[in-house]
């Protein structure tokens, strides 16, 4: 009977030293798997940057813009000032005109990339 015993004691060890060995081994292995950044996770942060810089460069355009917007309007104003504009001033007011529609329908175009970007 003391050998069957002898035998299962050594049995059980031997079963819970290889237990207490994979669980250290796969711990180790989770924890060497987790230090590392996985492609998703990448992936994710490469999307985000790519994101908030769309959207910098756009609100950087509508900046530029406004003020761009803010000078033709002050030209315009002070060649409309004039009684008897020259012809070059009324050609400067029609081109300063042309160049406020544009910048218009390129601010409209970049408030609407704006909005799909966020």
């Amino acid at each position: 009977m003391s050998i069957f015993i002898d035998t299962i004691k050594t049995r059980a060890v031997g079963i819970v030293a290889t237990v207490t060995m994979l669980g250290t081994v796969v711990g180790g292995v989770l924890a060497v798997e987790s230090r590392y950044a996985k492609a998703a996770d990448i992936d994710d942060v490469k999307s985000q940057q790519v994101q908030i810089y769309s959207n910098m460069k756009i609100q950087q355009e509508l900046a530029v813009d406004s003020l761009r917007r803010q000078s033709l309007e002050d030209r315009l104003f002070e060649l409309r000032l004039k009684e008897k504009p020259t012809q070059v001033e009324k050609a400067l007011i029609e081109r300063y005109q042309d160049q406020l529609r544009e910048l218009s329908i390129r601010e409209d175009t970049n408030k609407r990339m704006l909005r799909n970007i966020q």
